[in-house]
């Protein structure tokens, strides 16, 4: 099993790299370097105890895939919505998932927050996933209607994203600091 979760997962780094080149996926800047370290990045949340995975997973601003692709590939069962605003971005997530023959899958192309408002959206989520979050306060007023009771908010934090945040709705958040510059944050919706 793990040497197939570790074919797909070098399998999408080469996808990566070969669309990074017209589609800017991630910065140009030691790219070969810095898909590396995003994929693994990205499957953080598999070693952290208090985390659940609940399907179905939602990925916010999924972009080249991250962490919903890496997260797929190393839990085949979990069901994961990869949501982007940018269509060229989409089009290579669905090109990769049917290359990669990842089922339970699925591509929006929409921003987070006409997503977040259709009625079938609300308590859907089991767990929400965002990296490079601009608007904590709007996330977390909007994921808290698309969790399920108990559901899971995990942000990937490159600054201090907790200062003069509304947590309404929500448990303490958890903090799982990585490295110098990076940790993630776990929130757990009340219910």
């Amino acid at each position: 099993m793990q040497q197939n979760v570790d074919n797909l997962l070098a399998a999408y780094r080469d996808a990566l790299l070969r669309a990074n080149k017209t589609l800017n996926l991630v910065s140009r800047q030691s790219v070969d370097k810095i898909i590396p370290v995003l994929i693994e990045e990205s499957l953080l949340p598999l070693a952290w105890a208090s985390v659940r995975l609940g399907s179905p997973l939602l990925d916010i601003g999924s972009g080249g895939g991250f962490p919903g692709i890496p997260l797929k590939i190393a839990r085949p069962a979990l069901d994961v919505t990869l949501l982007d605003g940018n269509r060229k971005k989409t089009l290579f997530l669905r090109l990769t998932i049917e290359k990669l023959q990842l089922s339970n899958a699925e591509v929006v192309w929409g921003r987070f927050e006409e997503y977040c408002a259709l009625p079938e959206n609300a308590g859907r989520f089991g767990t929400i996933v965002a990296r490079g979050v601009g608007q904590l306060d709007q996330l977390l007023r909007s994921a808290v209607i698309m969790l399920k009771p108990k559901g899971e908010l995990i942000v990937w934090s490159r600054e201090n994203a907790l200062a003069d945040t509304n947590c309404a709705g929500y448990y303490s958040p958890d903090l799982l600091k990585v490295a110098p510059g990076l940790t993630l944050i776990r929130w757990e919706r009340e219910g």
